[in-house]
């Protein structure tokens, strides 16, 4: 992805988003076709919903591909083109194509179903281009091959280049590209949960990548949260408020996030949201954002922790919070925690939800001596109640006995409020 985002023009590069792009609709589309078939009509309003979702991502589908066809036709220069379909036949991005690569994408481009005879082909081309090079075809040598190609099919480069896209790139369904993308693991050697766990991997990159448009590596984090958005505020999803905490920024943000980053985050989301949403339906709302793009700056100002409304900088420095992001966080989490909406914890709500991160093994009455023990130890004013900078206090030294990042440790916290409620035995107590 790095050699891409420096390959080319912005004609290019934007070629590389759209198929991104497109990979993504096709899994979304096959994963809201499979929802259909095991849905039936049980679920009438489901039913339309998923029926009109997929409709949609057709649409988008179609649209997408005639966008890098047009986009070929006006924008591109032949040697861009060229780097397109190298690209397209460079599976493993090494930025060189090996036999078996060549060998499948002349598969495709033929219609051939023997693997042998392409292999053979595949073979015979790199020596004839390549000679004593490694037996790799170099993105020179590819050129050269297409143009004899050209000759022998009568058709111009730019013809030749469009029916590589079509028949590679457009060709591939859903499940082809997913299978792809888990092709390293052994089914023999792994349990079904692992499968699905690589799976999701899979198309959590793809919404990476999908995200990714000028092929840097990176996404901003702004982006990230439009395309979740529409979770934490649409009646349709019962995420809860708690899902929401992770998506605060700064007002001002320029924060991005990795492929790494992102996946971590993007699991963390998931656990918060589970009780409400599957993985899946998650993955296709956000393809579906990215068709839309109907998210503004506007519509997330909720989410922006330093706008002035519910603290400042000063705020979090006086609470001992250097990341005021994670003050912010914290902040929302007291909210939370805060059952009464007096403005601060009593004992009782205390351990109630720190019963959520912890095993809640231990009986009740050992968390609330342990709850009004920590009180104490940062109750500033005596009221025996915790306001938000004491909780900040509170949470500072939790995370640094756990030597852990106080911005995981919130993450960790809130992930945990979404997905365990306390047991009628303890809300009783």
């Amino acid at each position: 992805m790095e050699e891409r985002a420096n390959t080319g023009s912005a004609a290019l590069q934007e070629s590389f988003h759209l198929l991104a792009l497109r990979r993504a609709i096709v899994v979304a589309s096959a994963s809201t076709d499979a929802m259909l078939q095991d849905l039936g009509i049980w679920n009438v309003k489901r039913y339309v919903e998923l029926s009109r979702e997929h409709l949609q991502l057709q649409i988008s589908l179609k649209s997408t591909e005639e966008a890098i066809i047009m986009k070929m036709g006006t924008d591109m220069k032949r040697e861009e083109e060229v780097l397109l379909c190298y690209h397209l036949m460079d599976t493993d991005g090494e930025a060189n194509i090996s036999v078996l690569e060549l060998a499948e994408g002349l598969r495709k481009l033929n219609d051939f179903n023997a693997i042998q005879e392409t292999i053979s082909l595949a073979e015979h081309t790199i020596r004839h281009y390549a000679g004593d090079t490694g037996g790799l075809l170099s993105p020179d040598m590819f050129e050269s091959f297409f143009e004899n190609t050209c000759k022998h099919l009568s058709c111009t480069f730019h013809e030749l280049c469009q029916l590589c896209v079509s028949k590679i790139a457009f060709g591939q369904d859903g499940r082809e590209i997913l299978e792809d993308m888990v092709a390293h693991v052994n089914h023999e050697d792994v349990t079904h949960e692992d499968f699905d766990h690589e799976v999701v991997r899979a198309r959590l990159v793809l919404i990476f990548q999908m995200m990714d448009s000028d092929q840097s590596g990176r996404v901003p984090f702004k982006e990230v949260v439009k395309h979740l958005f529409r979770f934490t505020s649409s009646a349709d999803w019962d995420v809860g408020s708690n899902a929401s905490v992770l998506l605060m920024m700064e007002k001002v943000n320029d924060r991005s996030q990795d492929v790494d980053e992102f996946l971590d985050f993007m699991l963390n989301f998931s656990a918060a949201v589970a009780g409400s949403v599957s993985f899946h339906d998650l993955a296709n709302a956000m393809t579906f954002f990215s068709c839309r793009r109907d998210v503004t700056d506007q519509d997330i100002k909720e989410l922006f922790i330093d706008d002035g409304k519910r603290f400042s900088a000063l705020d979090a420095d006086e609470a001992g919070f250097e990341d005021v992001v994670a003050y912010g966080k914290l902040h929302r989490l007291f909210q939370l925690m805060d059952e009464d909406n007096s403005g601060s914890l009593d004992h009782c709500e205390l351990a109630l939800g720190m019963r959520k991160f912890t095993s809640g093994n231990d009986d009740m009455s050992k968390s609330m001596e342990e709850c009004m023990a920590a009180i104490q130890a940062v109750d500033d004013d005596g009221d025996g109640l915790l306001d938000v900078r004491e909780f900040a206090k509170l949470i500072a030294k939790f995370a640094n006995k756990a030597q852990v990042e106080v911005h995981h440790l919130i993450d960790f916290m809130v992930v945990q409020a979404s997905m365990k409620c306390n047991s009628e035995q303890e809300e009783a107590y």
